[in-house]
């Protein structure tokens, strides 16, 4: 089953290469993904289901809007409109028999609850490539960093980091070469970091990260630090020795309040703007955007 929703995603694929379309499909190697750790892991009971029913539907409809987005631009012929109807139909038919089996599988398991409600857990909160936490965990993190800065009168500070030229790298060494800079990456990342900080993936190759109790100077100062542990040494894979630079964007709130979530992300995006627009490689720090007080608030 598993053999044949991989076969409909390369035959979407190929139907239509349009950006829109390979994005939506990866979804869909997520599913294939949870899938496959769903069928061989024990204790998983009907309920425990339910998010992955959620997101293989979202994959649908990510899959479907994809497809009337590029009809309606002209971007695939009718003849190939045609095709991925077809697949999607297709696809959706195999989606509903894998959910039906992964819940006989289930139900046929009563033991080891909690392991697999543990799992469960990991596959929603976590990126399945980088082991950070992913998109739909990241921002609650921050919510509540953000309730911790505002009781506590602290500083909350954020980190946009961006690997520079990172489409060359899949084109030159292949897209497995871009995983392991992403992974390891990860990983040095991390070890700049302090324990108690959070770190996620943004979306594609770029990463956010939270710095609870963190100022202006400091966020300077971690910021060059993980420029360095990337530049500083080569990702290894197999005889290759690839090169890899990040361009990073910071913003820093003196005193935050929950109200300042989207503030600091859009703010930290913007400054990694300027430092890919003024040369890659380098670190763009400074106050929250959002308004003009703010600026003078923190002394930037």
């Amino acid at each position: 089953m598993v053999s044949r929703l991989r076969a409909l995603r390369d035959e979407l694929r190929e139907s239509a290469r349009a950006p829109e379309v390979l994005a939506a499909t990866e979804r869909l190697d997520q599913a294939l993904v949870r899938l496959e750790m769903f069928a061989t892991a024990p204790g998983v009971t009907w309920d425990h289901l339910v998010p992955v029913r959620l997101d293989m539907d979202r994959t649908l409809q990510d899959l479907g809007w994809a497809l009337q987005l590029n009809a309606s631009q002209a971007a695939i012929r009718l003849s190939g409109t045609w095709d991925l109807l077809n697949i999607l139909a297709a696809l959706a038919i195999v989606l509903a028999g894998a959910t039906l089996f992964l819940m006989q599988v289930a139900l046929s398991r009563g033991h080891r609850l909690q392991a697999a409600m543990e799992l469960l857990k990991r596959m929603a909160t976590r990126d399945e490539l980088t082991g950070l936490w992913n998109r739909r965990a990241i921002f609650p993190i921050l919510a509540r960093e953000l309730s911790r800065c505002e009781r506590e009168r602290r500083p909350l500070s954020v980190l946009m980091v961006d690997f520079d030229h990172f489409k060359k790298i899949n084109d030159q060494f292949g897209h497995t070469a871009g995983d392991v800079v992403l992974r390891e990456g990860a990983q040095r990342m991390l070890r700049v970091l302090r324990p108690y900080d959070a770190v996620g993936r943004y979306g594609g190759e770029e990463i956010i990260i939270l710095l609870p109790g963190c100022d202006a100077p400091e966020l300077r100062t971690i910021g060059e630090r993980m420029a360095e542990t990337i530049r500083s040494t080569p990702f290894v894979m197999g005889e290759h020795r690839i090169l890899a630079t990040v361009s990073i964007g910071g913003a820093t709130k003196r005193s935050p309040t929950r109200e300042h979530a989207e503030r600091l992300v859009i703010s930290a995006d913007q400054y990694l703007y300027e430092a890919k627009n003024t040369g890659r490689d380098r670190v763009v720090t400074g106050p929250s955007l959002s308004y003009s007080s703010e600026i003078s608030e923190t002394g930037c």
